[in-house]
């Protein structure tokens, strides 16, 4: 997702236990997780990681 020249990636990974951990990272500050977590499923992992990116934007503004 990217918003006034900030980009920031959103990755959700299978884990070997079934669950799904996302992360949002900032494109310039890889090391510098803004949020994270674990899910049951992909698609909700891809909402939480949307909806904190998003909340990541609103509070940069």
């Amino acid at each position: 997702m990217s918003c006034d020249g900030r980009v920031l990636d959103l990755v959700v990974t299978f884990c070997a236990d079934g669950t799904f951990f996302w992360e949002v990272v900032d494109d310039h500050l890889v090391e510098e997780r803004i949020a994270s977590g674990t899910t049951a499923s992909a698609a909700e992992a891809r909402r939480a990681a949307e909806i904190a990116a998003r909340r990541a934007f609103i509070r940069a503004a």
